[in-house]
């Protein structure tokens, strides 16, 4: 009887202590699952955080580039339609002084010719001059009145004009030989002076200050 109560006794101690190693298997087996999931969860956050980041990112440099892309088609539309304004204006312009005609045209001739000589070396010249309708283009009376102006001015030459028909009003001027020319008609002239012209006239169309 004896013998039966010791080994019920020492199987009772073999039972709880292998219980006490299950519960701590067990427990240690909680821990480190719990620590495992608390991690992955880390992890997961983390990774969604960075996905998350980088798609904003993406999202805002998407969105950077399409503003700046919007913003330089509407400065070129502005652009174009500014300079179809201006050239406009600068046709109406150029259309009103070709209508020039009579006194005025011959006028206008003098002083073309006087700015063309100016450019053109002492000596000899021919000033070729569009004929127009209603002005009376003497030859010799114009010739004398430019190298009047040019005496002003304090520049000698001698001038001979010549009154042709031509497709462009204004004056070509000629050095005897005519190796040299300036060419003062009035589509040259607004030609050269049409960058100058858009500099004034874009201020005034859009009220730029």
């Amino acid at each position: 009887m004896a013998t039966e109560d010791a080994q019920k006794i020492l199987a009772d101690e073999i039972l709880q202590d292998a219980k006490r190693k299950a519960d701590e298997i067990l427990s240690a087996a909680r821990d480190e699952a719990e620590k495992f999931v608390s991690q992955a969860k880390a992890t997961a956050q983390s990774e969604s955080e960075k996905i998350f980041s980088e798609h904003r990112a993406s999202a805002g440099k998407r969105a950077e580039m399409t503003l700046r892309t919007v913003e330089q088609q509407v400065a070129r539309d502005k652009l174009h339609a500014r300079d179809t304004v201006v050239q406009a204006a600068l046709d109406q312009a150029a259309a009103q002084v070709v209508e020039i005609s009579g006194e005025a045209y011959q006028e206008a001739v003098v002083r073309l010719a006087v700015a063309a000589a100016r450019h053109m070396p002492a000596g000899d010249l021919v000033a070729k001059v569009t004929a127009a309708p209603g002005a009376n283009l003497d030859e010799s009376s114009l010739a004398s009145e430019i190298v009047a102006a040019l005496q002003k001015e304090g520049k000698t030459a001698n001038i001979r004009v010549q009154v042709q028909p031509g497709p462009f009003k204004g004056v070509v001027v000629e050095s005897a030989e005519g190796k040299l020319q300036w060419d003062n008609t009035f589509v040259a002239r607004l030609r050269r002076l049409q960058p100058g012209l858009r500099r004034l006239t874009i201020p005034i169309l859009f009220e730029e200050a």
